[in-house]
């Protein structure tokens, strides 16, 4: 592949994946257009400009350079503080080329990743050892399973051809090898010790390629007769002969002596297999069988216990109109339901350690993935109007009628949504380290510079948005721990803590990579919405409101915030943390969890406030007590 950069200059096919900086000469002075002020600002403006460029361009093929960009376009945005909009707008388009030019090489570069990688995941997924070979035995693709089990008989990979070290066991990989890529053969069985080895014809290639099987004799692959039967149609004597086949018998012959039947017989049922399933060669039906998760898969569930609470991290909910919802849900199933909306980075995995143990505070903590995240249905309207459509529905499926409502980061603005367009189904609305709808454009400056910049660029020019965003997210999605290595110099010392932390760290992780399962168009679009059409009418907010938000918060900042509380005429109870950044609900979640739901006093509790209240008084004070009482 051959990419044009910057003033036609050729980039010398790269080995892709491998770490390198672009030569010197990509950084030679680009055409620009000029802003307005001193010669000096003007000329510390364009290097900034070009450092820019060259990491956007570096970030194709070096994920390491992602630091230097964010870092870099802080620098650029810096600058452009004082600029009216218009002036900035002009400023950031002048590298849209550059930004549109790295995307599509990003696009081309996972296009020949998928292709170079597709066949080894694949693979992966059979549950026998299996190696791609070319006739002259240079290895293609292997999976994990292959790799062990050649290992085992101390297999070589000398060059990239199979080979192996005991002169028997090679010269017989070479007979049976050659007699197959001859057309002499459709397969060839090889044993070699307790290896059993089938090589075949694998797939329709423009590369003639061979496959090589591989079964140990102590492993029995779980080939399930009965699901053979129910899934092609098979009788049970073809269905066993299918399974003996799969499970590491190479030959026919062999199956046919373990079941008991002649040659003759065996070929006949193979034959009615054949026509039954599709297939054509022994060895496509082999693989057939062992790609298929139904037949080699499958376990018997765990009977569930009754009254159990709740612990489960991935449910599907199926909507009347046909559209799903991924949700996980925590605590007691009788317990008070609480409705958590995530962040942007989010998903419904990202929730405090804490959250498996509401069960015993009588809560019920259930936490949907919006449209596009997770297994949940893609948008088919805009962000939010989709949101609202479909917990129109989920809520009544499970059950409930109205609810606590709580939203984190970005989700703040859905659970605010939720409050304002459906009021009938929400009692409690709480934020926390959410983001506050912005009035003016004198608020952006209590973001920070990235992401006063994206808010700037989607309201003055979309499709360069559009193409930083997607640029931004293939990145992250690539290097997620990059982004949270990033953020910890902006962030205070809670914060940091969080981060520092290995378990929380991998949560957040685990939670992003749930996110962006689909790709990374819906987070594009959800940023679009709230940097562009989010607005909130807060008379029309009547349910009680409680807000959590850390006064060190610069993701979603305090001011902005606090302002918008003031509008909020339910607001009953704000909670402004001192040292707490946009991270504090992991400090705070059990905290917050007792105010929304305060335990009540035992039984055991009220009577020591009796007998405490009653040894404080006199005898004669309390003795005409315990005689009325009687």
């Amino acid at each position: 592949m051959r990419a044009i950069m910057p003033n036609k200059i050729p980039l010398a096919s790269p080995k892709w994946g491998r770490k390198r900086r672009l030569p010197k000469m990509y950084l030679q002075p680009i055409n620009r257009p000029m802003g307005k002020g001193s010669e000096g600002k003007t000329h510390g403006k364009a290097d900034v400009r070009d450092r820019l460029v060259h990491s956007i361009y570096a970030l194709v093929d070096n994920d390491d350079e992602w630091p230097n960009l964010l870092h870099a376009m802080d620098e650029f945005f810096d600058h452009e503080d004082n600029d009216p909009l218009d002036t900035f707008a002009d400023h950031f388009s002048s590298l849209l080329p550059h930004v549109e030019r790295a995307n599509l090489l990003l696009e081309k570069m996972a296009a020949l990743h998928l292709k170079n990688s597709h066949a080894d995941r694949v693979l992966d997924r059979i549950p026998m050892g299996i190696v791609l070979i070319t006739p002259e035995a240079k290895i293609i693709s292997r999976n994990a399973r292959g790799i062990a089990l050649l290992d085992h008989v101390e297999a070589r990979h000398h060059d990239g051809e199979l080979q192996f070290r005991d002169s028997n066991q090679q010269r017989a990989f070479v007979r049976a090898l050659n007699h197959v890529a001859s057309g002499d053969s459709q397969g060839a069985p090889v044993t070699m010790g307790p290896l059993n080895l089938w090589i075949s014809h694998y797939g329709e290639s423009s590369v003639e390629q061979l496959a090589v099987y591989l079964g140990h004799q102590t492993f029995e692959r779980n080939v399930r007769v009965e699901q053979l039967m129910k899934l092609y149609g098979l009788t049970e004597k073809e269905a066993k002969l299918t399974a003996q086949l799969c499970n590491g018998r190479a030959s026919l012959e062999e199956a046919a002596g373990n079941l008991g039947m002649s040659i003759g017989t065996a070929r006949t049922h193979l034959k009615k297999v054949f026509s039954k399933t599709g297939a054509q060669r022994q060895a496509d039906l082999v693989k057939m069988v062992l790609i298929n998760p139904i037949l080699t898969m499958q376990r018997r569930e765990p009977a569930k216990q009754k009254n159990m609470p709740l612990s489960r991290d991935t449910q599907i909910a199926r909507l009347p109109s046909g559209r799903t919802v991924s949700y996980a849900e925590h605590g007691d199933p009788k317990g008070k339901p609480l409705l958590f909306c995530h962040a942007i980075t989010g998903s419904r995995l990202m929730l405090p350690p804490e959250s498996g143990l509401l069960a015993g505070k009588g809560l019920r903590l259930i936490v949907p993935d919006r449209a596009g995240y997770g297994l949940s249905s893609p948008a088919i309207t805009d962000p939010m109007a989709q949101w609202l459509e479909d917990m129109r529905h989920f809520i009544p499926h499970l059950g409930l009628s109205r609810c606590c409502v709580l939203g984190h980061s970005a989700g703040g603005a859905y659970a605010i949504a939720l409050a304002e367009a459906l009021p009938e189904m929400v009692e409690h609305l709480c934020l926390i380290s959410s983001v506050a709808p912005m009035r003016k454009s004198t608020d952006t400056k209590h973001l920070l510079p990235v992401n006063r910049m994206i808010i700037q660029l989607a309201r003055s020019n979309p499709v360069a948005a559009r193409s930083f965003l997607k640029l931004s997210m293939q990145v992250a999605l690539k290097k997620p721990d990059a982004y949270f290595d990033l953020i910890t110099n902006s962030i205070p010392d809670l914060d940091k803590e969080v981060l520092n932390n290995t378990r929380l760290k991998l949560l957040l992780l685990t939670a992003f990579k749930e996110t962006t399962r689909q790709g990374v168009d819906h987070l594009i679009e959800e940023l679009m919405y709230l940097s562009t059409q989010w607005r909130v009418d807060s008379e029309k907010i009547s349910c009680l409101i409680s807000i959590w938000h850390g006064k060190e918060d610069r993701h979603a900042p305090f001011p902005l915030m606090q302002n918008f509380s003031r509008s909020l005429k339910q607001c009953a109870q704000t909670n402004w943390m001192d040292g707490a950044g946009h991270y504090m609900i992991f400090h705070h979640w059990d905290t917050i969890m007792e105010k929304i739901h305060p335990k009540k006093k035992s039984s055991t509790s009220l009577l020591s406030g009796m007998l405490g209240l009653i040894t404080s008084l006199q005898i004669m004070d309390w003795l005409p007590m315990l005689v009325l009482d009687i």
